[in-house]
């Protein structure tokens, strides 16, 4: 599912959340297209695992939970 989108120039960046049917697992990619007449010219994705943080690091204390909710105009907006 499609969360959002942003033109800037000749770049369009999403970030959409991708899972099975079953919803068994769920990850997050934000890829960045440059289009150049009418073509892409070149993709970057990067990729995260929504599953709960690895051990090691929940060990250190690392990084905190976010909460992402949609606002009345359906952006996503994040909270901690």
């Amino acid at each position: 599912m499609v969360e959002r989108t942003e033109e800037i120039g000749n770049l369009l960046v999403t970030v959409a959340n991708v899972y099975p049917k079953d919803k068994s697992v769920s990850f997050h990619v934000t890829s960045f297209i440059k289009i150049v007449n009418g073509k892409i010219i070149s993709l970057d994705e990067y990729w995260a695992d929504d599953s709960d943080a690895p051990q090691w690091r929940l060990d250190k204390h690392i990084g905190t939970v976010i909460k992402c909710e949609p606002d009345r105009d359906g952006d996503f907006r994040l909270f901690s």
